[in-house]
């Protein structure tokens, strides 16, 4: 696996969870579940 594509999944896989995670913050009904789930990953 070269570099350029580890950065860009990574980088994707970040946006994501980013993304995932304010969406559920929303949501304030899932906040623990999923602050541990961010520090699990």
């Amino acid at each position: 696996m070269n570099d350029s594509y580890y950065n860009f999944m990574t980088a994707r896989i970040r946006k994501i969870k980013g993304s995932l995670a304010a969406h559920f913050l929303r949501n304030n009904n899932n906040e623990k579940l999923v602050v541990s789930w961010i520090i699990r990953t």
